[in-house]
């Protein structure tokens, strides 16, 4: 209808590199798409929508069905698909299409045991945390509790940067942060307070004022423990700044950002809580434990994820368990090509996380038990070939570099296992006349749904108070571990799934459990907070820390 309309250029994505007998100038034209205007529409939501609570409160009620409805609609497909005129073209192909769902057995562990505190050596344990098996969140158990570990010294040195107009609620938080640290064994002395002025609330002078109280702490032979920024608004550029300079710069310190109406009126005893938690963990403590399980008392547990971004470089995720209980780490964030997904880079931290174990315990574990997150079914043989391979080679490297005497007498095994979120798969359970439900948190199906061929079961490891539960399928391509006196290879099925649901109740940035392993969801965090924030690999120095929470 309007001839002479500006057209849309959109960029097709093209993988892979420029042909011989193609100019990038030619090339470059071909993955120019000409959009006319007129014929196209909007989707998606804008950022101002995706901010109104209320208007993602609506949206989630029409696409977050519940499991009834969902079940219902599944169960009515193939009758519908049945009368469409075109359904001998499934003939032709040699595909039926079953009459009602598939019905596969289930199981459900029990609850995982979770304590204020366990010590494996001393086989002792703290107060068991309660709370109800069919919707696992112990928050409420926590309160008044002290917390699994904390630094000796408490947090005796840090610095809380904030505007000169939000210095009362700074004031306030700050009163409210201290005492409800107390019941947690949690000792947070007076903070060192910079006010900045009122109408300067640009990066670069956030950026200043935590670089004078860093050489300011070299010069007085003190070593801060961590930087507090209690920022205005959300500004991305402002936040990015800051996570940069503490994390990648010369002098590498753990920081807490929080924005100032966060921690006002209502919300304040609880974003305090929370913040007070969060910051134990980044100076290295743990806020609880799980009963351990002795099957994986010596191992040492790898979760691994890639984050991409358009234009920059891809960020792996390497995140090691170093204990029996789950709560000492090494952190690494690899750099690697643009959309790269096969990690090419394990060697190194797996010498260092080696290491970083053999310290620790003064032995080697006896397996590693591997979480690798963001891998397609037509990826696996690819990770098998590459990963697996350079995780062997890393391990046979550290211990030919020992002297023969040191070395350990058993073999190291290797138990790789991908873990898929992105599926199509979902359980439900009937409930007599006609209704289902969603499963609960803990069961496990292996059986009629898998692959004949794989290794692979699926895992429902929370409760879904809105919508249906999506559960998430773990496949073991690789298993080299021994096990017993009579050297049987390979983990029992039931033991390495009950361990991948104890490891959804180990991610202390949230008291309840997550639809992957800790490792994975710690290996996501580091490099989303890499790639999206800082773009720079962050210094070694800060390793041992769950920094990126």
């Amino acid at each position: 209808k309007v001839p002479r309309q500006p057209m849309l250029v959109s960029m097709n994505k093209e993988k892979g590199p420029i042909p011989k007998n193609n100019p990038e100038a030619e090339h470059e034209a071909r993955r120019r798409l000409y959009l006319v205007p007129e014929l196209c529409d909007l989707t998606g939501i804008t950022e101002r929508q995706r901010a109104d609570f209320m208007f993602m409160r609506k949206l989630a009620e029409k696409t977050r069905t519940n499991a009834d409805v969902r079940a219902k609609r599944t169960n009515t497909f193939p009758a519908e698909l049945n009368k469409n005129p075109e359904k001998h073209r499934f003939a032709n192909w040699a595909v039926t299409v079953g009459s009602t769902m598939v019905k596969p057995v289930a199981r459900r562990f029990n609850a995982i045991r979770l304590f204020q505190h366990v010590d494996w050596e001393r086989r002792s344990k703290g107060p068991e945390l309660s709370y109800d098996r069919n919707d696992p969140d112990w928050t409420k158990a926590m309160r008044g509790m002290a917390l699994a570990r904390t630094p000796k010294d408490g947090l005796h040195s840090w610095v809380m940067i904030f505007s000169e107009k939000n210095t009362a609620i700074a004031q306030e938080f700050h009163e409210t942060l201290r005492k409800l640290a107390n019941p947690m064994n949690l000792i947070i002395a007076p903070a060192d307070a910079v006010r900045l002025p009122a109408n300067q609330d640009r990066a670069q002078v956030y950026l200043e004022a935590i670089n004078n109280k860093l050489q300011q702490a070299i010069k007085q032979q003190k070593k801060l423990q961590m930087i507090v920024c209690m920022l205005p608004n959300n500004n991305k550029q402002r936040y990015d700044a800051i996570k940069k300079l503490c994390y990648c710069g010369q002098i590498p310190i753990p920081s807490q950002c929080l924005i100032a109406k966060t921690v006002t009126g209502k919300k304040l005893m609880l974003a305090a809580t929370k913040i007070a938690m969060q910051m134990n963990v980044k100076l290295g403590g743990a806020l609880w434990h799980p009963e351990p399980y002795a099957y994986f008392n010596d191992t040492m547990t790898i979760g691994l994820d890639v984050f991409h971004q358009k234009g920059q470089n891809s960020i792996c995720g390497y995140v090691a368990s170093l204990s029996a209980v789950q709560d000492r780490f090494f952190s690494l964030a690899l750099l690697q090509s643009e959309r790269e997904e096969n990690m090419i880079k394990l060697h190194q931290p797996t010498l260092a996380a080696l290491k970083r174990y053999e310290d620790m315990h003064r032995r080697l574990p006896r397996f590693l038990t591997v979480f690798r997150d963001g891998v397609g079914d037509g990826q696996l043989q690819l990770v098998r070939d590459h990963e697996v391979v350079q995780l062997e080679a890393a391990i046979k490297e550290y211990i030919e570099a020992k002297p023969p005497a040191d070395r350990p007498k058993h073999q190291i095994g290797i138990c790789f296992v991908v873990v898929q979120k992105r599926i199509n798969h979902r359980f439900y359970v009937p409930t007599g006349r006609g209704a289902y439900s969603n499963v609960m948190p803990g069961t496990v199906v292996d059986d009629v749904v898998t692959r004949a061929h794989w290794y692979d079961f699926f895992l429902c490891s929370q409760s879904a108070g809105q919508g249906t539960v999506t559960p998430t399928h773990f496949n073991v391509i690789y298993d080299s571990t021994v096990h017993g006196a009579d050297k049987s290879p390979g983990i029992a099925p039931e033991c390495i799934q009950r361990f991948a649901y104890m490891q959804t109740h180990m991610y202390y940035n949230w008291p309840g459990t997550v639809r992957v392993p800790a490792q994975c969801q710690y290996a996501h965090k580091l490099a989303y907070m890499i790639g999206e924030h800082t773009v720079t690999q962050p210094t070694e120095a800060l390793s041992s820390q769950l920094f990126y929470l």
